[in-house]
């Protein structure tokens, strides 16, 4: 998805107003989904690659 399209902008305009909707405690949750989603759109390789690196990052963040 380039950032300079419809597309986007219409993606964007709803995990802003998602994440306005979301409580405090959980708007984290809401950007981490959207994130999944916009990678899932490059295809399947980038979001294998997305997942596993914030995965490794968080497991390493809290063993540390």
């Amino acid at each position: 998805m380039s950032f300079i399209s419809i597309k986007f902008l219409l993606f964007l305009l709803v995990i802003v107003f998602l994440y306005y909707l979301t409580p405090k405690k959980y708007q984290w949750v809401t950007l981490l989904a959207a994130s999944y989603c916009f990678y899932l759109f490059g295809g399947i390789t980038p979001l294998i690659f997305f997942i596993s690196s914030s995965s490794t990052a968080s497991l390493l963040a809290r063993w540390l």
